[in-house]
């Protein structure tokens, strides 16, 4: 075997980097990091996060929204779509979920308080005569249960139907008739005897 076949090819260079020149740190870093939608999801579970990625989940985990978060994290001020890609990795929502534990446990929240908060608020406003902080208070408690969810139906198909139907097509119309009038397993049971 030939030492060319042997060594693997090397990593295509990245917009700005030349041959011949050692990789930085930051730059050995963003190859080890997907910047695209469809990479991030492929990353280990078990990677390490950097000191920025780290900070980054611990503002999301104290409501900060995405941007917000990314940009307080460290990372560049037109990066916020950066931040949408950390929270598709593994790793990242590793750390976020335990964050968001740690965070909900000193704050000694949980669903049924926050239930029986936006409750107590849809009561004061239905006292003050407000319709629409009543309907708001409605809606929250309502995406708190889940019934904003799409539905999704089940259709079970089988075989069995297909059989039932084909031999529906087989019957002539004074069958058909008789069928409609309720002789339904007579006509059944007609057609299996023939």
């Amino acid at each position: 075997m030939s030492r060319a076949a042997a060594t693997p090819s090397p990593r295509p260079l990245r917009r700005g980097t030349r041959p011949g020149r050692p990789l930085q740190i930051a730059e050995v870093r963003a190859l080890d990091t997907p910047h695209q939608w469809h990479e991030a999801d492929e990353i280990d579970p078990n990677k390490p996060l950097t000191e920025k990625q780290k900070a980054f989940v611990k503002l999301m985990a104290q409501g900060e929204s995405v941007s917000t978060a990314t940009v307080r994290a460290g990372f560049a001020t037109n990066s916020a779509t950066y931040g949408f890609t950390l929270l598709r990795q593994p790793n990242v929502l590793k750390l976020l979920n335990e964050e968001k534990s740690k965070y909900e446990a000193a704050c000694q929240m949980t669903r049924k308080r926050v239930m029986d908060g936006l409750l107590e608020g849809v009561e004061l406003a239905k006292l003050a005569g407000e319709p629409a902080s009543v309907i708001s208070g409605w809606r929250e408690i309502g995406k708190m249960c889940g019934y904003y969810e799409p539905v999704t139906r089940k259709l079970d198909i089988t075989l069995s139907g297909n059989v039932v139907m084909d031999r529906m097509n087989r019957l002539s119309d004074a069958e058909l008739l008789k069928l409609i009038q309720g002789g339904i397993e007579e006509v059944v049971d007609d057609d299996e005897g023939a």
